[in-house]
Order: structure tokens, then sequence, then C-alpha cells
């Protein structure tokens, strides 16, 4: 057959064709989130056939003319039914009305880079890595994040409030979480022990697919509101996901600390012994839990512990001056309050949540 053997195997290769399955197609924002991109037959060439076919041609022609034998193997789908097994496993909002502009942009920002995902089965996905470094250039902006137990403004603010909203929601839907850091304050927005603080280098919000088909992530904003919404294959008739959050027990803060403004950090306050100025309000603690909750049928099926974390109390500072009074001076009166140890009691721990949310109001969040 001399070069056509060549010739013959390029044909072969642009006829042939793999099968390969029906393909989910998500399109989160979109009325109708999924749709199917059909499957593919596998064709093959009957090189055995197609080659007796052009030897007999060429022993009576110069030329050879012949239909080339393929095989179509046609894959079985049934296209209803794969739409049917999907759907929306858990949605979960927090509120970010009296928050800033830019705090809500960088929630917003944040979760935008999870619209859209597909998560296949075994595969893990880190909350740090997918929204990138929290810059300027990356689209995030000024807004109040927690430094050393007080709210400071940096680059980046609000962004926990991403990381705890797809938390929660992916521990409704019933996906793994391997990593997971509380704050050092409480954030009001959710119960105590289902936050979720992200910082670069520091803490990061890790989950991983553990069921065996993809699952698929749509988030978006209202004005009042962020959501995350958490699709995939159905969980079962019946079968419903909970969380609940237990406070164990407030740990009591130690007051106020004075601390002399060796530095001359707060001369526009203070100058003199005896002047003072408050840096920070003392804050209680608090040892909490959270539990995932299996129902089926509205029944209480198991429950399982997933956190017990210490929201550590903050100590109170009050910088005073560090001049002496010079012969003839009269101090202003002190308006600074001194805030002694705290006592607490039963009735106190039956107001954590409205405590929360007077020392940690929702605009200033983490």
């Amino acid at each position: 057959m001399g070069g056509v053997d060549g010739k013959i195997d390029e044909v072969i290769s642009e006829i042939e064709q793999e099968s390969s399955p029906a393909q989910v197609v998500f399109n989160p924002d979109t009325e109708e989130k999924f749709a199917i991109l059909p499957a593919k037959n596998e064709i093959k060439v009957d090189k055995t056939k197609l080659m007796a076919e052009i030897e007999e041609q060429f022993s009576t022609n110069k030329v050879a003319n012949v239909d080339i034998p393929t095989t179509e193997i046609v894959t079985e789908i049934n296209e209803d039914e794969i739409l049917s097994n999907l759907g929306l496993r858990s949605k979960f909002s927090t509120n970010y009305s009296k928050s800033s502009n830019n705090r809500k942009n960088n929630i917003k920002r944040a979760l935008s880079s999870f619209n859209g995902m597909v998560v296949t089965p075994g595969q893990t996905v880190s909350f740090n890595e997918t929204t990138g470094p929290r810059t300027e250039e990356n689209g995030f902006k000024k807004a109040n994040i927690i430094l050393n137990g007080v709210y400071v403004e940096g680059v980046g603010g609000g962004v926990c409030q991403a990381s705890t909203t797809l938390y929660n929601a992916l521990l409704l839907s019933g996906i793994d979480v391997l990593e997971v850091q509380h704050h050092s304050l409480p954030a009001s927005y959710v119960p105590l022990s289902l936050d979720a603080m992200v910082s670069e280098g520091v803490s990061d919000l890790v989950f991983v697919n553990n069921t065996s088909s993809p699952i698929y992530i749509k988030t978006y904003g209202t004005d009042t509101e962020i959501i995350v919404e958490i699709y995939g294959d159905k969980l079962s008739d019946g079968e419903e996901i909970k969380t609940r959050a237990e406070l164990v027990k407030i740990l009591p803060h130690n007051g106020d600390k004075i601390i002399p403004d060796t530095n001359e950090e707060y001369t526009n306050f203070i100058v003199y012994k005896g002047e003072y100025y408050r840096l920070k309000y003392p804050q209680e603690g608090y040892e909490s839990k959270a539990y995932v909750q299996y129902y089926k049928n509205g029944e209480l099926v198991s429950e399982k512990e997933i956190r017990h974390d210490f929201y550590y109390p903050q100590e109170g500072i009050i910088v005073e001056g560090t001049e002496e009074v010079s012969e003839g001076i009269t101090l202003p009166e002190n308006k600074v309050k001194f805030i002694p140890p705290q006592v607490t009691t039963d009735t106190e721990t039956m107001n954590v949540r409205r405590k929360i949310a007077e020392n940690n109001p929702s605009s200033y969040n983490p």
C-alpha cells in the first residue's frame, strides 16, 4: 500500500470519537439554573474491513472509492432524570443592612468568587485561595477589621461575614468543613460558634465535597442581606439539616487596666497624671458549642458537635497622662468611669445575644 497506510490512519483519527457523558451546565444567575450538554456517542472505524475494500479496488482500478465502515455506540442518557435529581440543598443569609457601602462591597466581592463554582466529589476548596489577596487592586475597600481585640480600619473589612455566610450554607447542605476558626470578638450576625474568621496567612475556611456528585454554589446580595445557596443532588425525602448553638457559660472580664501614655500618643486628650482617656471598654467572653442536627420527617435523628470555642474576655484599657500636675493647675472633673471586674448572673446569660449586638454592632462587624 506504500504511503497510503499512514494517510488512512490520519483519516481514521479524524473520524473516530470517544464517548463522553452528558454534562450539567450550571447557570447561577438564570431562572433555570441547570442545562444539559448532550453526551457524545463513541464512533469506531473498522480498519480491517476498510483496508480490505481498498486493496480489492486497487487490484482492478488505479483509484479506490470506498465508504468508510463505522460503528456508532450510543451513550444512553436520561436528561430528565439527571435534572430531576438536582435541586437546592441549602440556603443561608446574613443581614448587613447597617453596614457601610465599603463593607458591603467587600462582602459581595469576596462571595462573587464563589458564584457559579462547581465543586467535584472529593475536591477541596480554600476561601482565601479562591478570593485572592485582600487588596484594593483586587477590588477590596477599607472597612472595619479586628486587630488585638479592637475594631480598626483595614482593607477587606467585612470579608468574614462572607466566609461566615458560606460556612453556614455548607453546614446546612451536609458538606464537610475541614478548617474553620472563630473571631476574637463575637459577631452579631450569627450565633456563637457559627462564625468563620478568615485572615490571609492566619486563618482560612476550607471545605471538601464529601458527596458522590458535584455541588454548585450561587451567591448574591440585596441592599439588606447577603445570600449563599448550595445546589446538588437533592437531600433524601423528609431529610433536613439544621444547626444549633449553645452558650456554655459567660467568661467574666477583669474590668479596666490603666496604662501611662508613655509615648504621648494621646496628648490631644490627656497630658497630666490624673487625666484619663478610655481606649477600650472591657467585654465579657463566652464559652460556646455548635452542633449539626439531622432530621427525618420532622424528627431529630442525630446531633453532632462540630465546635467548642472560647471567646476570651477583653480587658478594658484606660490611658493616663504622664506629666506631674504643676502648682496652681486644677484638672477638670474626670468623666471616665472605672469599670470593676465583672460578676455574672444567670439573668445576664439569658441576654447574651442582645449584649453582643450592643457591644459589637453590625456596622462594626469584621
